[in-house]
């Protein structure tokens, strides 16, 4: 049951592609095996209707796993209610409403069935006249929706339609024209244009659920009418032009699939297909329909779809990115989501605890979340780290006073707030696919913005055809898309390679010289360096901070500032004074 469970839920995706053979990675065996191959779809799943049928090339285990279907309820209907739903018949005030307020036709009014009856509606608390929108399957009216005519008000019998409003009326149409309400539908068959309609209007927002198609109550309309939409060449979603209507012409498209949908922009002066059809007529409704755009796939958009961004570009300029929290920092690099920073230094010069410090100062002041991959620190131990940097005092017991213990409750309720850690508990190297998949789960629980990989090098290379070099382009690929994917800001820690020391010093790293490959300097949108010397004017201690690459202008700049650091609280502050550019730091073995 458990192996049937999984499969399920690895192909809910795919469900719409009945009849098709897809490949997954094998529940049963993929986490017992090594490298690569635990990410190998060797598992084909053939999609039915009501089950799945699948098989491992690998280990051998096969089988059924059924899905559940929905059929429509049927409700008992009044016989004379059944009577007027089949004969269609209207009075005079309610034809008076969907002909000349409406400009439905008559004949689309009969094709529907659409009819008049004295309705109990709770919001009014009285019965009042109302017009019947009848739901049909297998040609027998299951439920009715009705709208008072005098009113705004809603109210239907039954346990509520899951099928699609006019679906009974769609006969051999290539094309398929989907909106928000009935009266809507009924617009478009007067204009000429094949539509139905959802049964139970728009959801206020996307949701970030994925729910197995065949349990979607919400959209078990859509699931009902799979083959429906499996033989459309192309279906126009004709939602309202609101945010509710967005959100529902997303959930559509991501369920029918978006690549056979297309997307109706109404004018300024129009909300939904009705509106269309009263101030504009039948012909410009249907010409609007046919002209519907392409919905937007990921990252294929014409040059048009990007106009009013570039619109506001030209009026506001572009946005800057989120200050570090050190002034002479973010004269040279802030910080913006959907961007990769690479950040480099020798051993023990403080990458981490700088990046800590950033993350602290990003948290305070714009309640920025961060999820932490760090196989170098355990997360007990850069808790800890962290509240110093919250706090500005001492974790630990020394010669400097230590927090309090009310400093200490406050302190890990802001980073319990504030941040969460990946760990590895593989038993060997990270993949990066592993890491990224719980950030994804972080993404969606708790919202953050920021993560940190460090380092680059705990990370196994899976795929041993390809050279080093190769692999880490494709991971440096796979991350910057999965910043863009999720609007997070990624820090990726990366070691320099090995480095010949000239007059007793080591020269400070760069982009070029980090290990594995010159991919980290192309791939990265910034660049720093962390680089610990000695100030021999005052023979104190201190951090240059050096940006290498900054691609964008508007986040930064290629220079350096530097940084006074505070070694019993593991925090950083603005230099006491300026300075002479030091171009190598000492060897010092002091860890920060």
């Amino acid at each position: 049951m458990e192996l049937n469970e999984s499969i399920k839920q690895a192909t809910l995706s795919f469900r719409h592609k009945i009849n098709h053979n897809i490949r997954i990675t094998c529940p049963e065996c993929s986490h017992r095996r090594k490298g690569s191959n635990k990410t190998e779809p060797v598992m084909a799943v053939l999609i039915k209707e009501d089950r799945l049928i699948y098989d491992c090339k690998h280990c051998g285990v096969n089988g059924c796993a059924p899905l559940k279907t929905t059929t429509p309820p049927r409700i008992k209907l009044n016989p004379d209610e059944k009577k007027r739903a089949e004969e269609g018949v209207l009075t005079p005030l309610s034809m008076e409403y969907l002909t000349s307020n409406r400009k439905i036709s008559k004949q689309v009014l009969k094709d529907h069935g659409i009819y008049s009856t004295q309705v109990f509606f709770p919001k009014l608390e009285k019965k009042v006249e109302a017009i019947g929108f009848p739901y049909l399957q297998d040609g027998e009216v299951y439920a009715t929706k009705f709208r008072a005519v005098e009113a705004k008000a809603h109210t239907q019998n039954g346990g509520g339609a899951n099928t699609l409003f006019g679906e009974h009326l769609i006969n051999g149409e290539t094309t398929l024209t989907i909106c928000e309400g009935e009266v809507d539908s009924l617009s478009l068959w007067s204009a000429g244009v094949a539509s139905v309609s959802v049964p139970n209007g728009a959801p206020q927002k996307i949701s970030e659920n994925r729910v197995d198609p065949s349990e979607d109550k919400k959209f078990s309309y859509v699931w009902n009418a799979r083959e429906l939409f499996a033989r459309m060449e192309r279906i126009v979603l004709a939602v309202d032009g609101d945010q509710s209507g967005t959100a529902l012409a997303e959930e559509l498209a991501r369920r029918i699939g978006k690549a056979k949908c297309f997307l109706v922009q109404w004018p300024n002066d129009c909300k939904d297909a009705n509106d269309m059809l009263v101030n504009h007529g039948g012909e410009a409704l249907k010409d609007l329909i046919e002209n519907a755009k392409p919905y937007p796939l990921s990252g294929l958009h014409n040059a048009e779809y990007y106009n009013e961004a570039v619109d506001i570009l030209y009026s506001n300029g572009v946005a800057k990115g989120e200050s570090t929290g050190f002034d002479g920092v973010d004269e040279i690099y802030t910080v913006k989501t959907g961007y990769v920073t690479v950040v480099t230094g020798i051993p023990s010069s403080g990458k981490s605890c700088f990046l800590d410090h950033v993350m602290v100062n990003l948290a305070k002041n714009k309640e920025w979340k961060f999820a932490i991959c760090s196989f170098e620190n355990d997360p007990a131990t850069h808790i800890t780290q962290l509240i110093e940097k919250f706090t500005l005092k001492p974790f630990f017991e020394g010669p400097t006073p230590r927090l309090t213990a009310e400093e200490l409750k406050e302190s890990k309720a802001f980073v319990d707030d504030h941040f969460v850690f990946i760990d590895n508990n593989e038993g060997e190297k990270a993949s990066l696919s592993s890491v990224l998949d719980r950030a994804t789960g972080a993404v969606q629980r708790m919202g953050v913005r920021g993560l940190v990989i460090d380092p680059f090098s705990y990370l196994s290379l899976p795929d041993k055809s390809k050279s080093e070099t190769q692999q880490i382009s494709d991971m440096l690929t796979d991350v910057r898309m999965f910043a863009k994917l999720h609007d997070i800001h990624v820090w990726f820690v990366a070691h320099p390679a090995k480095m010949r020391r000239e007059e007793g010093t080591t020269p400070i790293p760069k982009g070029y010289d980090l290990s594995g490959s010159a991919h980290w300097f192309n791939f990265a949108d910034a660049g720093l360096t962390v680089a610990r010397f000695i100030d021999k004017t005052c023979d104190e201690e201190r951090v240059k901070i050096i940006c290498w690459k900054m691609r964008y202008r508007w986040l930064g700049k290629q220079g350096e500032t530097v940084l006074d650091f505070d070694l019993p609280s593991g925090s950083y502050y603005e230099k006491k004074k300026t300075i002479e550019p030091i171009k190598h730091w000492s060897d010092s073995t002091s860890d920060f």
